[in-house]
């Protein structure tokens, strides 16, 4: 008797449960990944539009102005709708994608920065260049500065497996003490605060030491990082000697 029971009654509801537990792992996995590439394409979207924005305002002669007067006043309202898509994006990074977090706030800051830095880096005299001149454009690909490149968060987001719910394959500020993007450097300082205009992440705000930005890369994601980012690295000071006559000295990273 106790063996019919358990064949008709016990047996298939235990098929059952651990088929419904299977589903619901399966649905978990799909809707975890689903929502977090959702997010992390909003925040590229974000980007891409405050490039666009910047593009439209270097074109229209703005940041023109802005350096022969030497003056924020003719893109002041640009950058607050630049600003404003900054935060819109940093404010969709939750907790543990600290380091991709940081990279995403220095890009915004100095990809807004760069063009006017690249002028001054270039002692460009503070001189209208005439209604048929220009001193900027989005016209010349080999102009020696970078906008925000939203691209470089592409790896990052696309990540399908549920546990890389951090900064897998994502991009990350290098400071004195870890491989990664140093070709903002010359605008933001690493180890420093000195960018008080910078806009931060929230979750910047609640860090602790095991997720802070800064902490030290493990050996697999410094191999990878150099990887990734030493060409580029080089690629960005060959270029910016090319079109300054100045080649950037990156300080050595100590380990």
């Amino acid at each position: 008797m106790d063996d019919n029971v358990f064949a008709l009654i016990v047996a298939p509801l235990a098929v059952g449960l651990v088929l419904f537990l299977l589903a619901e792992i399966v649905r978990l996995w799909l809707s975890t990944v689903g929502e977090r590439r959702k997010r992390r394409r909003q925040i590229i979207s974000l980007m891409a539009r405050a490039v666009a924005l910047q593009a439209r305002a270097i074109n229209d002669g703005r940041f023109d102005r802005a350096y022969v007067e030497n003056s924020t006043e003719p893109v002041s309202a640009v950058r607050e709708k630049y600003d404003d898509l900054t935060a819109q994006a940093l404010d969709l990074f939750e907790p543990g994608e600290d380091v991709v977090a940081f990279w995403t706030a220095v890009e915004f800051h100095a990809g807004w920065d760069d063009p006017l830095s690249y002028l001054r880096e270039k002692a460009t005299p503070r001189k209208d260049p005439g209604p048929n001149g220009y001193l900027l454009t989005t016209n010349n690909l080999s102009g020696g500065w970078r906008a925000a490149r939203p691209e470089l968060l592409a790896q990052w987001a696309q990540v399908r497996r549920p546990w890389d719910r951090g900064n897998a394959r994502g991009p990350r500020f290098a400071d004195a003490h870890s491989a990664g993007d140093r070709t903002r450097h010359h605008i933001v300082i690493p180890n420093s605060d000195v960018n008080a205009d910078m806009l931060r992440p929230f979750i910047w705000y609640i860090r602790t030491p095991k997720t802070s930005p800064f902490r030290t890369p493990t050996p697999a994601e410094t191999k990878r990082l150099d990887a990734e980012w030493e060409p580029r690295n080089e690629q960005w000071a060959n270029e910016r000697e090319q079109t300054t006559g100045k080649r950037p000295k990156f300080p050595p990273r100590t380990r």
